[in-house]
């Protein structure tokens, strides 16, 4: 269909990429996924699986537990967070509004991912060091594996704000504020 607004509808270099490397890399994802959730399936017997950590005297209560507990729902609803983004990847390239607000809403999940998981590493590094006596050789090594896990997710919360600053661009607002019958 033709365009029938006077200015011709200019799409972005960085939508276009930014779309197209979403969907190679949450195709890839969901591959992985659809790999986890058929060698999970076929390759563990659940019954086994959960018996398996009912009886965990050694673990250590909290999140660590709750994960292996829980694996069986863990591997399924990442195949489906995966499937979201792929969804929404492709409506990116399309320049749907929705797949627009879907990334803002990966992006920020990201940032409070990253924040949250590099707590938790930091906490359970910790607890590693300290769980068994450690010659103090390895004191540099805990504090250096620490650091770099801080400047690793720091990089990475970087990375999320500056793509989630770009997509809430006016900018970028006005590529996906194409009338529908020019957005088919």
């Amino acid at each position: 269909m033709e365009n029938q607004s006077s200015t011709p509808i200019v799409k972005s270099t960085f939508v276009t990429v930014f779309a197209w490397l979403m969907i190679v890399f949450n195709g890839f994802g969901l591959f992985v996924a659809l790999m986890q959730n058929i060698m999970f399936a076929f390759m563990f017997q659940i019954d086994e699986f959960n018996s398996a950590f009912n009886d965990i005297s050694d673990m250590p209560k909290g999140f660590p537990t709750f994960i292996f507990k829980n694996f069986k729902w863990i591997i399924p609803l990442f195949g489906l967070f995966i499937l979201f983004a792929f969804i929404s990847s492709i409506g990116l390239l399309k320049r749907k509004e929705w797949a627009r607000k879907a990334f803002l809403f990966l992006l920020g999940f990201g940032i409070i991912y990253t924040i949250a998981g590099s707590v938790l590493q930091i906490i359970f590094a910790k607890s590693m060091f300290s769980f068994a006596e450690m010659p103090s050789e390895f004191d540099f090594f805990s504090v250096f594996l620490i650091a770099f896990m801080i400047i690793f997710s720091l990089g990475f919360i970087f990375l999320f704000g500056w793509l989630f600053k770009k997509l809430s661009s006016d900018e970028v607002k006005e590529e996906f504020n194409i009338p529908l019958t020019d957005n088919i």
